[in-house]
Formats: structure tokens, sequence, C-alpha cells
């Protein structure tokens, strides 16, 4: 099953146009007219040209495979509460990223996300921090923007602050958070209804029940 993923997101991630790409698909091409002019019965040529065609290109591509395998164990050892095998697989997906260059920083942000994830159920949070602001460095025009990730982001950085006791750094998160979900609020109510909660969490822990209280009242008439 993991295999069938991998091809997919690989085929996804390989498609653009490029001179390794162009060199498969020749083969292929090749190998097809080879077999016209040998006369091969197409049902027994095909596989076979389409096998060599998949062999070369994934050998042209076999960083971007690499990338896949180590990012699809990685999910897999995620979802199965495996979050240290998780982040070990992350880290060897995010260096391939790294070495794949600007073409496919989009992967390269996810897996920040990922590793932040991994690393804070873990209780790194020191580690967790420091990818959770990389990502944010890297995504400096989306933070005003509407970008569920960035707040997802933003959410989980603002609670290691929280568990950290680093309260003055929690808060503007926590609030610039909130803001990007109002806006959204008619569209995702529930998300919107977290924020409020988080917030409200966070003077409970500020032992501020009466700030507290309006953000849970107006979460708990979402829920309602």
């Amino acid at each position: 099953m993991i295999l069938i993923v991998v091809f997919l997101k690989f085929l996804e991630r390989s498609i653009p146009c490029t001179v390794g790409n162009l060199l498969a698909v020749f083969v292929f091409v090749l190998m097809v007219i080879l077999g016209g002019v040998w006369s091969i019965p197409l049902i027994l040529w095909m596989p076979l040209s389409i096998l060599t065609f998949f062999i070369v290109f994934v050998f042209l591509n076999l960083r971007v495979w690499k990338l896949l395998v180590y990012e699809s164990h990685g999910a897999k050892a995620f979802h199965d509460g495996r979050y240290a095998e998780a982040e070990s697989y992350f880290r060897k997906s995010w260096t391939m990223a790294q070495s794949l260059g600007p073409k496919d920083q989009c992967r390269g942000r996810l897996l920040v996300w990922s590793l932040a994830v991994a690393t804070r159920l873990q209780g790194n949070y020191d580690e967790a921090e420091a990818f959770c602001r990389e990502w944010l460095s890297t995504n400096k025009s989306e933070l005003d923007g509407e970008y569920p990730r960035t707040v997802q982001v933003m959410e989980c950085l603002a609670g290691i602050y929280i568990i950290l006791a680093r309260y003055r750094h929690a808060l503007p998160l926590l609030e610039k958070a909130l803001r990007m979900r109002e806006a959204l609020q008619a569209e995702e109510p529930l998300e919107y209804a977290k924020s409020l909660a988080s917030v409200a969490i966070f003077w409970c822990f500020q032992e501020r029940p009466d700030l507290a209280e309006p953000y849970f009242q107006r979460a708990f008439e979402i829920y309602q």
C-alpha cells in the first residue's frame, strides 16, 4: 500500500518537463519502435517497454523517490504513534528535500511542520519551537492571509510557549491566530471555537477566569 501511495506522489512530483523525464519518454518511445521493427507482438513487448520506462524514470528521479519513501514511512509511523521513528524518517525526507533546492520548497515546509509536531509530541519542546519558528520565517508573506497551515503552526508554537511558561510570547500568537480564524468563522466555525477555547485556556493559566469566561462563552455558543 505504501509503495502505491509513494508511486502516485512520485508521479505528481516528477512529471515536470526535465531532461531526465524527457530521456525516460525517449527510451519508452524507442522501445515501442524497436518492438514494431522486430515484429514482436504488442501484448508481449508493451509490458516490457512500460517496465523499462518505469525503471529509467525512477533512476533519473531517485532523490525524489527516496524523499517520498521516507515521508510515507514517517507518516505511517506517526499514525501508529511511533513518533521517534516518524521523526527519523521525516528528518531523512527533509534532508532530501533540501538537496533538491528551491523546486521542492513546498514539500520542505510540510516536512518542517511534520517535524514540529513529532518533536512536540515527544516532549522535545526546544526543537519543536525551532521547527515552528523556521516554518513561520519561510512563510512571512502568508502570515496576514487566511492560510490554515499558518494558523496551525502559530497555535502549536503558542502551546509550546504555554508549556514552557513563556506566556508573554504565547498570547500574541493566540490572538493573531484567533483573528485569522475569525475571518473564516462562517466556513470553519468549529476551528474558530477551538481558537476561542485556546485563548480562554491561556487566561486560565494566568489565573484570570474573568478574562477567560467570555471566550469560553463564545466557544460554547458555537458548539451548541
